[in-house]
């Protein structure tokens, strides 16, 4: 995942950020549908904060799944949303360009919500 360093939004963008509130050995992969196509960030267990600006801004983004793997890339466990979790989809009636999508796991919950 590329890094972005905080406050430094583009306005013609979308930032996507991951809060990784896991555990300390725990790293998640989540896979989101942006203008309907696939595509996996991954905030890492050493990182818990990760931020990636999208080249465009897209119309959507829809959120498919959350996996945690270990340090040794064990499965440890996740969620499917697979985009049906209306709130963890997006689009521009809860989004505009330049603001950042947020998405926080924690060991037992899971929240999206934009800034």
């Amino acid at each position: 995942m590329l890094g972005v360093t905080p406050g430094t939004i583009n306005p013609s963008t979308l930032n996507i950020r991951i809060i990784n509130e896991v555990g300390s050995n725990i790293s998640i992969e989540l896979t989101l549908s942006i203008d309907g196509v696939e595509q996996v960030f991954t905030c890492s267990a050493t990182q818990h904060v990760c931020e990636t600006a999208l080249p465009t801004c897209p119309e959507t983004v829809q959120t498919i799944s959350e996996r945690r793997t270990d340090t040794s890339g064990f499965f440890q466990g996740g969620r499917n949303f697979n985009g049906s979790d209306e709130s963890f989809n997006f689009d521009h009636s809860k989004f505009q360009c330049g603001q950042i999508i947020f998405y926080r796991f924690t060991e037992t919950s899971a929240e999206a919500f934009v800034l």
